[in-house]
């Protein structure tokens, strides 16, 4: 009886530290928002208000939750951003919208995005990344009711990959070409 008893402590342990040590590797969306921030300047953002702070997730610049406080949308468009963006960003699992267009981000986009299955809208437009759209990120489909992916970046990017479509629109009244977007629908 000792040695059942002696065992079924072991196996529980064993799966205590296996339990411990998965969620120690899953980071939480607030270390995934704070490494954002780090990698990006946040100290020379325009907004930052609640950023790096204790305050509820729904009370930082630009972020919303769900009833979970889990992160849907993340919208730092024209918020003086300035540097690279984690591949962490990949693990922030419920996000659908994510904006950081309009900043001074450079490097690449990150292939773990190709993480991010609930995703609905990428922005990325008016930085200046470098290199090719992760094949990953091109993988992901039609989700949740059939609705698209879309990458909007500007021209200057030249974030174009022959398995994605380019889709050329204008802002401009006349259509002369100024204020010009590229969307690139995922397919």
């Amino acid at each position: 009886m000792k040695k059942i008893n002696t065992f079924l402590l072991s196996i529980l342990l064993i799966a205590a530290l296996f339990s411990c040590n998965k969620d120690k590797d899953l980071m939480s969306d607030r270390d995934v928002l704070q490494s954002l921030y780090q990698s990006t300047n946040g100290k020379g953002w325009y907004n930052k208000t609640g950023w790096g702070s204790a305050e509820p997730l729904s009370e930082w610049y630009g972020v919303e939750v769900d009833s979970k406080n889990r992160v849907t949308k993340v919208n730092l468009r024209g918020n003086n951003l300035n540097g690279t963006v984690p591949g962490n960003i990949g693990n922030l699992q419920e996000l659908k919208i994510l904006d950081l267009s309009d900043n001074k981000l450079r490097g690449s986009i990150p292939n773990q995005i190709r993480f991010l299955k609930k995703l609905s809208r990428l922005k990325m437009n008016h930085n200046s990344f470098t290199g090719m759209i992760d094949k990953g990120i091109s993988e992901l489909r039609k989700k949740d009711k059939g609705q698209l992916i879309s990458l909007e970046v500007d021209q200057k990017n030249r974030f174009i990959e022959k398995q994605v479509l380019v889709k050329r629109t204008t802002n401009s009244k006349k259509g002369r070409g100024r204020g010009k977007k590229y969307t690139y629908p995922i397919q």
